[in-house]
Formats: structure tokens, sequence, C-alpha cells
């Protein structure tokens, strides 16, 4: 746990990315519900408590693996009830590649109540006075059904193994051509796991905001600013009442 006043100090974030988790998590009500998955960058399993802060963990990886982030970090401080009038946890923090810091909380729109969004309004008073950014990501902004599918599909393809003139293959035509249809792809004979394996690791590109189809663009340069969408500006303390107008 981070003493009081601690965020003040300038080595507070190397002593936050190096050290272990802040705390363990065991899902909502019971350990069965917590994700795991292992992070090369991280070289060790990470554990996540929700579908949704699993999606996050992908959604980091997915901005790593095209040097868009430097390193993030699960878990990565617990921050006393001195400073806050309660204890928290975040659960990611993120350092850019221009060295800006990023805290991310990670909620369901429908649990984010007027209540929680005031205690969050206090975090994010407290890290901004120390220069640290502070992100709420949820299902319904920025993590929309479509991005949380093609992540998840974009992962389980990422751990197989393929074959090196197939990856030759692929690499070849996308560097030929520069920007190419999924679907002329497969007809060249390219696997569509390796397609999806080279998106999530980043030695392609595509829009992950949309749904795959054959026409889906795959190319050798990043075609959407997808850093801009989950590091950007985040939603104001009124998404808690905006939800409950969006009700029909």
């Amino acid at each position: 746990m981070l003493a009081k006043k601690q965020l003040s100090r300038p080595t507070w974030a190397i002593e936050a990315f190096s050290l272990p988790p802040a705390r363990d998590v065991k899902g909502r009500t019971r350990w069965t519900h917590r994700h795991a998955t292992w992070v090369p960058h991280l070289n060790r399993i990470a554990f996540t408590e929700s579908r949704n802060e699993f999606i996050s963990l992908l959604s980091l990886e997915f901005l790593l693996n095209r040097n868009l982030i430097r390193r993030f970090k699960e878990q990565p401080f617990t921050l006393p009830k001195e400073e806050l009038g309660f204890e928290y946890t975040p659960d990611f923090c993120l350092e850019d590649t221009e060295g800006n810091l990023y805290v991310i909380e990670v909620k369901t729109q429908r649990f984010l109540t007027r209540d929680i969004e005031n205690r969050l309004a206090d975090v994010r008073s407290c890290l901004a006075s120390h220069g640290i950014n502070f992100r709420i990501w949820t299902d319904k902004t920025p993590l929309v059904k479509t991005l949380r599918h093609n992540l998840l599909c974009l992962k389980k393809f990422s751990l197989e193994s393929f074959r090196t003139d197939e990856r030759d293959l692929l690499n070849g035509q996308i560097n030929q051509i520069g920007s190419v249809a999924i679907g002329e792809l497969l007809k060249m004979g390219v696997d569509l796991g390796l397609i999806y394996a080279s998106i999530y690791k980043g030695s392609a590109h595509s829009d992950i905001q949309n749904k795959f189809t054959l026409d889906s663009r795959i190319s050798s340069t990043n075609i959407q600013p997808i850093d801009r969408v989950l590091l950007g500006s985040c939603a104001s303390n009124d998404s808690w009442w905006d939800s409950l107008v969006e009700v029909k």
C-alpha cells in the first residue's frame, strides 16, 4: 500500500510497476469467477476479477503490441484511507510512449451508480493533482460489444502456432499491396487464424471496432487510432443518469 502522499515521490511509479499486484483478485463473488491469461510483457499470469476487466487487459496488451504504450500492470497500487477517505486499488495503470501515466477503472455501466461516480470523481481529483490521468472503462464505452468480441477472437488465435511459410505469405502480401481485404487473403491461401493472430500481435492492422467480414481491410500500417479510442477523454459524471434516461 502506498503511504499517504507517496504519489508525490518521483519513484512511486517505478515501485508500482516493479512490485507484485497490490491485491489478489478472486472474482466478484468467488474464486471461480476470476479470469487468467499469460501476459508476455509481465512474464507471468495476470488475473482479473470480471469479464470486463479481462477485456481491458486484452485491450492494454493490444496497445502494447503496437508500441502505443510502454507498459501496464493490473492492481498496481493501493491508496490508503488517509488519502481519499476510503481505500482504493485501481484495476490497471499504464504508461504511454511519452511517459504519461494513466489509471484505468473498469465498471459495468448498469452498476455505475451516482454514489460510485462521486467516489471516482474524488479519485480523479486526487490523481490529477499528481499529474496522473484517470479513465473509466465500461461495457458501453469504450469496451463496446464488437470490440470485446474481436479482442477475444484475436487473443485466441494469437496463442496458436503457424508455419513460417504461412507467416511469410501473409507478410509478403500485406507489404506488397499495402491494404488488402480478408476475403482476398483467404483466396491466396492465407489462414484466417493467422490473420487474426497477426492483428493481435501487431504485425498486421485492422479496424477492431467493427465486425470482421470478408471485406474488412488488413494493412501493414496502423489504420485506426485505437489508442485515442481507449485513452481519450472519459465520459462525464452524468453517465449514471444518462444510463437511466436510455432505458425504454
